[in-house]
């Protein structure tokens, strides 16, 4: 029932009376209003008034806006302000600069759409007056002239305290403002912060434009003048290109065209003539959306060819075509000093865009056209033969190329250009995005997709954790973490559509999941749902160290043998199952769970330990202590043998090593030292000592090459077939693990020393540039230096055919790094910088008679497993964590990457001993 605004409702009321003939309202026959309380009798309501409450608009307005103060409110804790499109307009902008005022510092308030006008922006100014901000970005919001002039008077009043170095006023309508008043506030010789200008889209008129340029550019290194109107005619643009060769620290110009006015091939003329003075500081020009055509991409080609400062150009929606893609390839390939050419939504061929790509520099063209358009030009009209795919990721949140690693009936699985992370394809067919693959499996939709289902199946969303748009990362979420019980950022890594979503905690990188009682806290997942408070195994949130370590201490199991490398190591708690925990060996890194029949051990995944279950060896049955007696017995005895000796011994293993094509990882495996082969075991999940081959270094390496290295290298069909997977060979796995890594890199394999050589050279690429710019200047001066001992190594790698300057600065690394282990005291870049460089490797690898007797040597199993191990696998150096799967991914061949690098690794040191393996085969 409604009557004058009211909303009636019929409710039993016994101690009101009416409020229209003051008579008491009897049983259920009176009626009270939902939004002002007004009780009266039924038959009294067509004689009330209007309703003076709030309409439902207005006060569902108010909630929401209260909703959003208050999850403002709780960010508002750092230097880093972060409020952009928050919607909290000039009431909350109130209240939130009210807070920040008795803040400590801050260095950075980003206020982008929220709705502020000027009456909200003079709050802003306030705080501004006794807060050092250096970033200020007021972007998308509703402001007009009066907050350009309140921002002009700030600066005139105070200049020398104003600090605000980089300031963005984008997307706001100052078109009747006085610009001439904000640029002699700005020109001021006693500011001197202010170092960046944005006033894209913001209405300003030519003169305006010039103005800025002519007094406020001199001092500015970066500045946005994109979308404004912009005048046609050569006047506007030469007084234009004439003002930037005056601002000599202008390095960074953006003039990007819309609606309200384009520079067209005569601007592009006017900014050709401008890259070819001297005066000319510009390292970073975006010309795109100027409706520039091929005489304009012409005339812009001379100024490239005399400029050598221009690292950054931005051609994209122009529309220019192939005909000139030659004579700018080429006046760019002059000076070679660009460094990023953009050229996206251009209609240009695959051929020009491959012209562009081969010069020395990044070509981004993968926005050029539509996903569908790219689609259909880059892969054939069979699914089952594309090769890439052009998509936004779901890793990196960017409009990247995928390329595909592994061809599947249904779903084929790519890699992404951009992040490496592994793909596939969404599930819905108008959708060109790529959704994240895990050990689990791939998800069925995109992360814009999977947020969409969320919102139907009326699941949690959370607009801090959550992407809202492609193109911008979503924002991680503050909660406590169960597994390192701080208080930490979690960054979303899988989202799902009916389970909760899972989050990566940046202090300890292990996976989290949202709690299901509370809102405060992560859970660890594997079947924990609620975080470690609710669960009740604390009594509430710890803030002590002290007492977080001990806490963490007591959950973890101390003194217990591992069934995977037969240590006395600790275990880290993983994850509460229903009858038994999951651990972690701090030793060889492997999952173990306790024992059911002893206290001692610890089992690798079944129900009782290796010593309970009885799979050692007879001598190894009595007892732990005894086990690893007996391992270490074997690592002794095996490292007093001659290397050669080993090497050459004939056993049945070695024989079908070389009947089957695969013994020279067999050698590189027979010259490792014990621990180093149970280490490489252990990368592929074989366990070593529980063997009954244990002990003897043929019969382990052909172990781990039968049980690892080749079920990992072999497809599910192959798997099948068991005279393929007797056939398979080294240089087989060599062009396998290279195929993977970059499609058709495998078919320039042509024997396993070219492929040792070519996956040598991508391991060391990938090693320099994990190294910083110093350590790989002072390691290349030591590879170019006439010392006898550099020379000595440089023979001794050309023996075996290395050659390749990248993978002798690599094995130097390898050297030194193996040296630090050693000694702990000396580092390898400052044993480089030292004078008396050859005496590190003196004794070591220029011996006279170039050759090794004994494993106490250079060449030991045992110093080069570490030295390889050091360098290449997971677990020390995390550069090839890009191009790895792991190892749960049994049928691709990128799994061995791990293996295979240590091995080669190995093979490089050999080499250096002046040992060469193929000798021995």
């Amino acid at each position: 029932m409604a009557h004058g605004g009211h909303v009636f409702l019929k409710v039993p009321n016994y101690f009101q009376t009416c409020s229209i003939c003051d008579r008491w309202i009897v049983l259920t026959n009176g009626v009270q209003c939902g939004w002002c309380g007004l009780a009266c009798h039924t038959n009294c309501v067509p004689a009330t008034t209007e309703c003076t409450a709030k309409g439902k608009e207005e006060r569902m307005a108010e909630v929401l806006l209260e909703k959003r103060l208050k999850r403002a409110l709780c960010t508002v804790t750092g230097p880093v302000v972060d409020l952009s499109f928050e919607k909290i307009g000039d009431c909350g902008i109130g209240i939130i600069c009210d807070k920040l005022s008795i803040t400590t510092d801050i260095s950075t308030l980003n206020l982008d759409g929220n709705r502020i006008t000027d009456e909200g922006f003079s709050d802003i100014v306030k705080l501004l007056q006794v807060k050092n901000v250096s970033l200020l970005s007021v972007a998308s919001n509703q402001l007009l002239a009066p907050s350009l002039s309140m921002l002009s008077a700030l600066f005139a009043k105070t200049p020398s305290q104003i600090t605000i170095t980089h300031l963005n006023l984008s997307h706001n309508d100052f078109s009747n403002s006085d610009v001439a008043e904000f640029c002699r506030a700005l020109s001021d010789p006693k500011q001197r912060s202010l170092t960046s200008l944005n006033m894209c889209f913001c209405g300003l008129s030519s003169e305006s434009m010039l103005e800025i340029l002519t007094t406020v550019g001199p001092k500015l290194n970066t500045l946005d003048l994109s979308g404004n109107v912009v005048t046609s005619g050569k006047g506007f643009l030469t007084e234009l290109t004439a003002a930037l060769s005056k601002s000599t620290k202008l390095v960074d110009f953006h003039l990007r065209g819309s609606t309200n006015g384009r520079i067209g091939d005569e601007g592009a003329v006017c900014f050709g003539q401008l890259l070819k003075k001297s005066q000319c500081r510009l390292t970073s020009l975006n010309i795109s959306e100027n409706g520039i055509s091929d005489d304009g991409i012409l005339a812009l080609s001379q100024g490239l060819y005399l400029n050598s400062d221009l690292r950054t150009l931005d051609l994209s929606h122009n529309p220019f075509g192939d005909r000139v893609v030659g004579v700018l390839s080429q006046c760019i390939a002059h000076k070679n000093k660009l460094s990023t050419l953009d050229v996206s939504k251009v209609a240009l061929s695959t051929d020009s865009i491959s012209v562009l790509t081969n010069l020395q520099l990044t070509v981004r063209y993968d926005s050029g056209m539509e996903a569908n358009q790219q689609n259909r030009i880059a892969t054939s009209s069979d699914h089952n033969q594309r090769t890439t795919w052009y998509g936004w990721c779901s890793g990196c949140y960017q409009s990247e190329e995928h390329t595909v690693i592994k061809r599947k009936l249904i779903r084929s699985l790519f890699q992404c250009r951009g992040c490496g992370q592994i793909s596939a394809k969404c599930s819905i067919q108008s959708c060109n995005s790529m959704a994240n693959y895990h050990h689990t499996g791939a998800n069925w939709f995109c992360a814009v997709h999977s947020q969409s289902w969320r919102l139907l199946l009326k699941r949690e969303s959370d607009k801090t954790g959550e992407v809202v748009k492609w193109g911008k990362k979503p924002k991680p979420i503050t909660r406590w973490c169960s597994w390192c019980l701080l208080l930490t950022l979690h960054q979303i890594r899988k989202m799902n559509v009916v389970n909760s979503s899972c989050y990566t905690c940046q202090s300890c990188s292990n996976f989290t999941f949202k709690c299901t009682v509370c809102h405060e806290g992560m859970a660890r997942g594997n079947g924990e749902t609620s975080c470690v408070r609710c669960a009740k195994h604390i009594q509430g949130w710890l803030t002590s160290t002290n007492d977080i370590s001990k806490t963490l201490s007591q959950w973890n199991i101390k003194g217990r043998w591992c069934s995977w490398c037969v240590e006395l190591s600790d275990h880290t708690l993983q994850y509460r199952g229903l009858f038994r925990n999951t651990y972690k060996c701090t030793y060889c890194k492997q999952r173990t769970t306790t024992c059911l029949r002893c206290d001692s051990g610890m089992s690798c995944g079944s129900l009782l330990c290796s010593q309970c279950g009885y799979v050692f060896a007879a001598s190894f049955r009595q007892q732990w202590n005894l086990h690893s007696e007996g391992k270490h017995l074997v690592f002794s005895g095996e490292s007093q043998r001659p290397l050669k000796d080993d090497l050459i011994r004939q056993s049945n293993h070695k024989t079908l090593a070389q009947q089957s094509g695969l013994i020279r990882p067999f050698l590189l495996l027979v010259a490792m030292g014990p621990s180093a082969r149970v280490n490489a075991g252990l990368l592929l999940g074989v366990s070593l000592p529980k063997c009954a081959c244990f002990g003897d270094s043929h019969s382990e390496s052909w172990f781990i090459i039968t049980k690892g290295m080749l079920p990992g290298c072999l497809t599910a069909s192959e798997k099948l077939n068991v005279i393929m997977s007797q056939t398979i060979q080294w240089v087989a796995v060599l062009r396998r693990i290279a195929d993977a890594y970059s499609p058709c890199l495998g078919d320039s394999i042509t024997n396993s020393e070219d492929g040792e050589v070519l996956l040598l050279r991508i391991i060391a690429e990938i090693k320099l540039k994990s190294m910083s710019d110093d350590e790989i200047n002072k390691f290349t001066e030591l590879s170019e230096s006439n010392d006898h001992h550099i020379e000595e190594l440089r023979r001794r790698l050309s023996r075996v055919g290395i050659v390749d300057q990248k993978i002798v600065i690599f094995s130097l690394v390898c050297i030194f790094s193996l040296k630090s282990d050693v000694q702990a005291n000396s580092s390898p870049v400052r044993s480089a910088n030292t004078p008396n460089i050859g005496m590190l490797i003196n004794d070591r690898i220029c011996q006279q008679d170039g050759s090794s007797t004994s494993r106490s040597s250079f060449a030991s199993p045992s110093n080069l497993a570490s030295a390889a191990f050091f360098v290449a696998t997971p677990l020390s150096v995390p550069f090839l964590a890009a191009c790895w799967i792991k190892s749960s991914l049994t049928s691709s061949p990128l799994t061995l990457m791990s293996l295979v690098s240590a091995l080669l690794t190995q093979r490089l040191l050999l080499a250096a001993e002046g040992i060469n393996i193929k000798e021995f085969s």
